[in-house]
């Protein structure tokens, strides 16, 4: 009797435990005109990629699509181009892209904590404004569709945003001049506090602006989804594995029991 309650307590926690090793299968470098209606994992977070948006004199075929998962607690990809770096000189040029896609923890726990974004590239010549746009500009965001982001740690609005500029007056991101990189991050929230999620609709954009003097080159935008620390997949399997042998020696025990 004492055996059987012990089984249907095991049961249970096999039957909780084992949706969290599921997911699918893990996302590799790949043309980001082949991404849109697929569903991969980077770490433990399942990304479904729903849409994608570029402006008129943008393509598809000019980016790659590629995972980063070093960082167990802030999986990652980036939108980077073929050709290794993407040259605009082109007078007043507006290159625009958005991937929209939604991303999920494995586990189903409320542990997707934030997000973050960097640019990296160059930007030259550009004419100083005194109103916003304008000029030579990178710039990249990670946007939340469905849910409260605390303020950016640049005090740049909801989202995170980050550009390099020259010339102009953007607004609305962190600027840097020159060549570089730039990243900043946000947290999920409200009033103040942070609030951890299972699951985020976002958007991930860009932009190269040139102006009628300027110059860009644009080598990579990155976003990444920050998390708090759960037990490693690894762990849940030697609990599991652990489990299923204590089921095999209480049946065991069980029957050598009934045989005497």
């Amino acid at each position: 009797m004492r055996s059987r309650r012990c089984l249907q307590w095991i049961v249970c926690l096999c039957t909780f435990l084992i949706p969290s090793l599921v997911q699918a299968a893990p996302c590799g470098t790949t043309a980001l005109s082949s991404l849109i209606g697929t569903s991969c994992a980077i770490g433990d977070k399942t990304f479904s990629f729903t849409g994608l948006s570029l402006s008129a004199n943008n393509s598809a075929g000019l980016y790659n699509f590629v995972p980063d998962e070093t960082s167990l607690l802030a999986p990652s990809f980036s939108i980077t181009p073929v050709i290794g770096s993407l040259t605009v000189a082109t007078p007043n040029s507006t290159l625009t892209g958005d991937l929209f896609f939604t991303v999920s923890t494995t586990s189903g726990s409320p542990t997707l904590a934030g997000l973050n974004v960097s640019v990296a590239g160059s930007v030259s010549g550009g004419t100083p404004t005194d109103f916003a746009g304008g000029g030579t500009v990178l710039d990249a965001a990670n946007e939340s569709l469905d849910h409260t982001l605390l303020t950016a740690g640049n005090g740049a609005g909801a989202f995170p945003e980050v550009c390099l500029q020259s010339g102009g007056g953007f607004s609305g991101c962190f600027p840097t001049s020159g060549a570089g990189s730039t990243s900043t991050s946000a947290l999920f929230g409200s009033k103040g506090a942070a609030t951890p999620i299972s699951s985020e609709m976002g958007g991930a954009s860009w932009l190269i602006l040139t102006d009628n003097t300027g110059t860009a080159v644009f080598n990579s935008a990155s976003y990444s989804f920050d998390q708090t620390p759960i037990p490693e997949i690894s762990s849940l399997v030697l609990v599991a594995t652990a489990l299923i042998g204590t089921v095999g020696a209480l049946a065991t025990r069980s029957s050598n029991r009934a045989r005497t």
